[in-house]
């Protein structure tokens, strides 16, 4: 199971993009949005699956957030 931080987050910001809050709908669009599998994308937001590093850098750019943010690794101020 993936750390539950990135997916609360990865979630919020899909949320913030009104993307369906169906699972399924979500797994498509995500899919779609990212150009990856249906079935890797509900593997991703379902947190059994860690995104690629290639698919990590497409998501932070997409949804403009720094991948240390995404990840729970930003620093305290």
């Amino acid at each position: 199971m993936i750390k539950s931080i990135f997916i609360e987050r990865l979630h919020r910001l899909l949320d913030s993009i009104d993307m369906s809050f169906d699972s399924q709908e979500r797994a498509n669009e995500f899919a779609r949005l990212f150009k990856i599998p249906v079935s890797t994308s509900r593997a991703i937001l379902a947190g059994i699956m860690p995104p690629s590093d290639a698919l990590l850098d497409q998501i932070t750019k997409e949804l403009e957030v720094t991948r240390e943010w995404l990840l729970g690794k930003e620093k305290n101020n």
